[in-house]
């Protein structure tokens, strides 16, 4: 079994069933590439989309094989991590004026 620290990700999406959430962590190669690494996080509580965290727990990764729309065979890796500990970093901006129309009082 491995443990795994991701460092800095941030909340995607929520599963559809409400038993865990996906992040996202974004780094940069040596030639300034771009690349991210998805990874779903099995947790019922679920921090706000957008909110950046700090993940460890037991890592688990899975290999899929598929076939796309035009018929060619795909692989991919799903990785998870199961009995995570969250430390929230950043909550995204709450918009106070969110639903406020001109009816609105003040």
């Amino acid at each position: 079994m491995s443990f795994i620290t991701i460092p800095k990700a941030t909340v995607e999406r929520h599963n559809l069933k409400g038993s865990g959430y996906t992040v996202v962590e974004s780094y940069q190669s040596r030639t300034g590439e771009t690349f991210k690494t998805y990874f779903t996080i099995w947790s019922k509580d679920l921090p706000a989309i957008g909110s950046e965290v700090k993940v460890s727990g037991k890592y688990s990764d899975s290999i899929n094989n598929y076939e796309d729309r035009e018929g060619v065979a795909r692989t991919n890796i799903s990785r998870s991590v199961n009995d995570p500990k969250v430390e929230i970093l950043t909550a995204p901006a709450v918009d106070a004026f969110a639903g406020a129309d001109e009816d609105t009082p003040f």
